[in-house]
């Protein structure tokens, strides 16, 4: 019992410090608004989602089956015949990897299902950066054109294109295209497609033979290259898809639920998922929360979603399977408490959110903030400033009835690590240094935005020229030059970054606070409100969406439980609710002293978060239902040793009166 009661009592001794009341400080750490519980599902659904290459409703094999989701209740056992696309399956894979292009041919072949199946073929290879004068401007003269093209990756892509093709042609021609290329591949006893002339050569003749009539023309089979790998192009979009979610290549989501290759590999894994998806969705029938004109996916989708996939940022979420699954799914969140002085004294800069009307907007629901540290240790990871900013300027939030939200960003580059961070911190100060003319908010959100612009420009350009091995560390002076004039054009500002700028002390302390917890292998640091996220060289990247799925999963205890959640087993209401009032975190620092500054949400958020995250923290009344309807002589209640002391914990005990304890105790 100590040692689930001691990270409390030393929460509130933490929150004191910063200058909270005792009194606000516990009823911070022991009534959330929220659950705290985080999404278990991927949002599988985007605009970059290609078509499914099976459509329950488009099948003639379905023709017969039922369109009621009362049917699910006559399966007999076994997977009901719904004609109703009740599972969403996406399997992202590698066409070239032959294990991963005879799972797809046995997903196809295990149709006919209620469901969508959609294929996303893609590599696990890094994209080619490239200077888009359309979203960059025109490209600096001093930027090296003389780069290489990679051949790595394009039977991938071919094969891609031509499935693209086959899948306007319909299922059947694509099934037959994917069948012929997997018996030839596997004739090589080989692991993957040749990256050789043969092997491009190869999908062209299979292509050739799945018509049987009229032969198409060299001509055709190059707009068939140019279309699959045009901009919005099948392969473009599901390169796109799987930056964007997350996605491990390979991986598998039913309704949105991630099974990696050791999970969905196995004997009737898929079947298995799928069929305990049927139970959730018997459930929901038989509550009610479902019904003939709903939207399934809409239904998964209301339990709660994450809009994107890291291992980093909810190392639970995906299904490996086996051993290592177990390992995984084990792994906690760490967190990480700033240095409170340094900290209070950073230059955030702020998120863009949409302006709610007044009559809309609800103060009693209080503000949801989120504050992002970004450390940079070295210039593989300055992308981030891209997809931090991307998600500023345009914050994905989920619709809350009443509730605001509002990001704050700061940026912290450790200038030992090399000339061009030395540069690039100097410039970066004087940038998100600038202050506004005057008090007014809409200069104030003015600059907001041109700040953003410049870190999305920076965060894009940077990692195009830092291709250049040789590229000379002034270099990126000039793009910030560029990024100022495009994006940020006011008198004077230019003339700030032509000078170095050196770190200021409360820079200087963070890092050094940060070095003796650093992961030795991280060459970026992420933190939001506390949970940080180690980014390696050559690791996973992060998108805007993984910057959204954060701070949904950093919100959780101050989001309100949803009302659609899926029915839990409860026991009897014999008895009138025990009403518990709460309140979100902003409401109880508002509570407190005018002097503390905004940024002490941050503090405070990552201190309450790293408390409740060692122990189980489900928010439930029962054991206060359980005492309040237990009679009078069985209950016991020990008042506090002194009653206007405040608590962080109220613990209630269901005790055997005839037990070897309560014996002992009488």
């Amino acid at each position: 019992l100590m040692q689930t009661l001691h990270p409390f009592f030393v929460g509130v001794e933490r929150l004191v410090r910063l200058g909270i009341s005792e009194r606000v400080a516990c009823e911070i750490l022991k009534e959330v608004k929220g659950s705290g519980k985080a999404p278990q599902r991927l949002d599988w659904r985007s605009k970059a989602l290609p078509p499914p290459v099976y459509q329950v409703l488009k099948d003639k094999d379905t023709q017969r089956w039922s369109s009621s989701l009362r049917s699910l209740f006559f399966g007999f056992g076994g997977l009901s015949p719904v004609r109703l696309p009740l599972y969403n399956l996406v399997f992202v894979f590698d066409p070239a990897e032959v294990e991963d292009l005879g799972s797809a041919l046995a997903l196809l072949k295990q149709m006919p299902l209620p469901a969508n199946l959609h294929f996303v073929m893609t590599t696990a290879s890094t994209a080619e950066l490239a200077w888009e004068e359309e979203v960059l401007g025109s490209k600096p003269s001093w930027l090296s054109s003389s780069q290489a093209r990679s051949e790595k990756g394009q039977v991938s892509q071919t094969l891609a294109s031509t499935f693209a093709y086959m899948l306007a042609k319909g299922r059947k021609r694509v099934q037959s295209f994917l069948t012929a290329a997997h018996e030839w591949v596997s004739s090589l006893n080989v692991n993957r497609w040749p990256e050789t002339e043969e092997g491009l050569q190869k999908i062209k003749e299979l292509w050739l033979a799945s018509f049987k009539k009229e032969a198409p023309t060299e001509d055709t089979w190059l707009e068939l290259l140019r279309n699959g790998s045009a901009v919005g192009g099948y392969v473009a979009n599901c390169s796109d898809y799987a930056a964007s979610t997350g996605v491990p290549v390979p991986s598998l989501l039913v309704n949105g639920k991630i099974m990696l290759k050791g999970a969905y590999s196995g004997q009737h894994a898929v079947l298995q998922s799928v069929a305990e998806e049927q139970q959730r969705i018997q459930q929901a029938v038989y509550m009610g929360a479902l019904t003939d004109s709903s939207d399934v996916s809409e239904f998964f989708v209301s339990q709660g979603v994450l809009s994107a996939y890291h291992p980093e940022i909810s190392p639970d979420m995906a299904e490996s399977g086996g051993e290592e699954g177990m390992k995984e799914q084990m792994k906690q969140g760490s967190y990480h408490l700033w240095v409170p002085e340094p900290f209070l004294k950073l230059t955030f800069v702020s998120s863009l959110e949409p302006e709610v009307p007044e009559v809309e907007s609800d103060p009693g629901e209080g503000v949801i903030a989120f504050y992002h540290v970004l450390v940079l240790r070295g210039m593989e990871h300055v992308y981030m400033l891209k997809s931090l900013a991307s998600h500023f300027l345009a914050p994905e939030r989920l619709p809350t009835k009443g509730q605001t939200f509002a990001s704050h960003l700061a940026v912290l580059i450790d200038e030992s690590q090399g000339p061009h961070l030395k540069v690039l911190a100097s410039c970066l100060r004087a940038i998100l240094g600038l202050k506004a003319e005057s008090d007014d908010a809409e200069e104030i959100r003015s600059l907001n935005r041109q700040k953003l612009s410049v870190l999305k420009f920076l965060g894009t350009a940077i990692p195009i020229a830092m291709q250049d091995p040789q590229l000379p560390a002034e270099r990126l002076r000039d793009l910030c030059r560029l990024a100022l004039q495009k994006k940020l054009p006011r008198p004077g500002v230019e003339a700030l970054i032509s000078q170095d700028l050196s770190s200021p002390e409360e820079d200087l302390k963070l890092l050094q606070n940060l070095a003796g917890q650093n992961d030795p292998d991280a060459v970026a640091i992420w933190v939001c409100n506390g949970r940080r996220i180690d980014l390696q060289a050559g690791g996973q990247a992060i998108s805007a969406r993984h910057v959204h799925a954060l701070e949904l999963l950093e919100g959780q205890y101050d989001l309100p439980k949803s009302s659609s959640e899926e029915p839990e087993e409860s026991e009897e209401e014999d008895s009138k609710e025990v009403e518990v009032t709460t309140k979100a975190l902003s409401q109880w620092l508002a509570d407190e002293s005018a002097s503390l500054p905004a940024s002490v949400y941050g503090l405070v958020a990552a201190i309450r978060s790293e408390v409740l995250s060692h122990a189980k923290h489900d928010r439930f009344t029962q054991p206060a239902k359980i005492f309040e309807r237990a009679p009078a002589a069985f209950r016991v209640k020990i008042p506090p040793a002194k009653p206007d002391a405040a608590s962080p914990i109220t613990v209630y005990g269901i005790l055997d009166p005839l037990s070897t304890t309560a014996q002992s105790a009488s």
